[in-house]
């Protein structure tokens, strides 16, 4: 027996935000029509994001607006909350709805071995491109890491 789903609009989603049906104790996000949970906040993964916070708003000064892990009013069927987006204009100028454009989003990465393990099965079967993948991963990671650490040391 196949499972009957729906595919919830933005406006839907909006609607149930508004009624407080949903509130942030749920923690999901709306992609593609899909409401998906959020994982949980890891320290390092929320340090990540209040650098690159801190370091776009020092960084690009007035007119423009770093928001964290707010939504985005992106198409019909989605409302994706990055953990960072840089967005024209200030905080007040989205008082009544969300921004539908970014300059900039800014996903940070934690790579996590047993949620790789658990969501695809270790790779598909194969171990070693698992690790290849992974070994890949951390090093286009690095140079962000390293850069975020002399950005944060010359407070």
């Amino acid at each position: 027996m196949e499972l009957e789903t729906h595919r919830w609009t933005r406006l839907e989603y909006v609607r149930l935000v508004d009624a407080e049906i949903l509130g942030p104790e749920h923690r999901v996000e709306l992609l593609g029509g899909v409401m998906v949970c959020k994982e949980p906040q890891y320290r390092p993964h929320a340090t990540g994001i209040s650098l690159v916070q801190h370091a776009l708003t020092t960084a690009l000064g007035d007119g423009w607006y770093v928001r964290a892990q707010m939504p985005l009013a992106l198409d019909d069927d989605s409302e994706p909350e990055p953990d960072v987006a840089v967005v024209a204009g200030d905080v007040r100028d989205y008082r009544d709805t969300h921004p539908a454009r970014a300059l900039l989003v800014v996903e940070v990465a934690q790579w996590r071995l047993g949620f790789v393990a658990a969501g695809n099965s270790m790779g598909f079967h194969a171990p070693q491109e698992l690790a290849r993948i992974l070994a890949e991963v951390i090093g286009y990671a690095r140079p962000g890491q390293l850069g975020a650490d002399r950005a944060a040391r010359k407070k």
